[in-house]
């Protein structure tokens, strides 16, 4: 009994240095006495508390030291720019909703003292993001990890927005069944990468999206699939996480684009000089209006070199852009050669 007084009175000690005290904010041995008295109605005398303390400083993983203010913990493990940066990610997930972002970050707070955790607090309070009101995310992604140990296919529905701003069932609440392979992080959102047996192929779908989830009894397909599945690849290959035909796409590009480039397909891409002014670069890209409105988004100083194809289906993506508006009544700066409906027209954008 002797023993498990010592343990208990030892993690009591122990977990009042956590709460307590950091570099900034020692503690006593007359406080820790103090705050054990009234808080567990533990009484210690000093001679205890100092045998306690010399145990934590010399024999426990516990970084305890002592200055001439008192005893604190010094090293933790995590340090508050990382626990900054765990917080920042956790409120800017749109996966969570309002309420699981502030119960991770409640638990985030307590990894460090009771005093730097007002700092966590703060940069919460400054936050403000859109969040998901999907309530089952955090039991889809525990269901999709255990059917991906397992080696099981699952069954969901899929939602999506509707005006209302109400998430629907999509194909009617028809259920898809895939095998998940891997979860990963995009875009700010939650991906499940899976095989589809209906249509042969790799697919993604948004976790926060997935609804009634069911782990099956099927052994998962698409095997050898994914032994040949680069994922880091098929992620730079999409705009958005939209899926499309992969295509080798050669990008011609003025030389300030390069960080753009970089910044967009990684460091390892070649960036083959063309002239004093431009470079050109070959990639894979899933085509899709998420690629073509990124390109638009850059405007003249990137084009899309070949395949031709994709050439034509970018000018026919520009076309469907534009039809909706009425291009006789867009602003004019001045006149200029015929457009294809007989006016002379030029809007201001053009020249700047």
């Amino acid at each position: 009994m002797a023993g498990e007084d010592n343990r208990y009175k030892t993690m009591l000690v122990r977990d009042l240095l956590l709460e307590k005290t950091d570099p900034d904010h020692p503690i006593t041995q007359l406080q820790i006495q103090e705050e054990l008295r009234i808080r567990y109605q533990v009484e210690m005398n000093r001679k205890t508390v100092s045998s306690i303390l010399q145990f934590l400083m010399e024999r426990s993983r516990l970084d305890v030291r002592h200055n001439v203010h008192g005893y604190y913990v010094a090293e933790r493990t995590f340090t508050m720019p990382e626990l900054k940066l765990l917080v920042d990610t956790v409120q800017a997930a749109k996966f969570l909703t309002e309420e699981k972002s502030r119960q991770l970050i409640k638990k985030l707070e307590g990894l460090t003292s009771e005093h730097l955790s007002k700092e966590l607090h703060r940069e919460v309070i400054l936050f403000n993001r859109p969040k998901t009101e999907n309530e089952t995310v955090y039991k889809a992604v525990d269901g999709l990890f255990s059917a991906i140990n397992n080696n099981r296919q699952v069954t969901f529905q899929y939602t999506q927005w509707n005006f209302r701003k109400e998430l629907e069932v999509r194909r009617g609440g028809e259920y898809y069944q895939v095998s998940p392979y891997v979860l990963t992080w995009n875009d700010e959102n939650y991906y499940l990468i899976a095989y589809n047996p209906l249509h042969q192929e790799i697919r993604h779908y948004r976790v926060d999206k997935i609804k009634n989830l069911r782990i099956l009894l099927q052994k998962r397909e698409g095997q050898d699939v994914f032994e040949h599945f680069d994922l880091a690849a098929y992620v730079k290959s999409t705009f958005n996480m939209y899926s499309g035909k992969i295509r080798k796409v050669t990008l011609q590009c003025e030389n300030g684009l390069a960080g753009v480039i970089i910044d967009r397909f990684g460091r390892d891409v070649m960036l083959i000089p063309r002239g004093p002014r431009h470079f050109s670069v070959t990639v894979d890209i899933a085509i899709s209006p998420q690629f073509f409105g990124w390109v638009a988004g850059i405007g003249p100083r990137m084009q899309i070199e070949s395949p031709n194809d994709v050439r034509t289906m970018f000018l026919q993506y520009l076309c469907s852009v534009l039809l909706p508006y009425q291009l006789s009544n867009a602003p004019v700066k001045e006149k200029s050669p015929q457009s294809g409906n007989g006016q002379r027209v030029r809007t201001e954008w053009l020249n700047e």
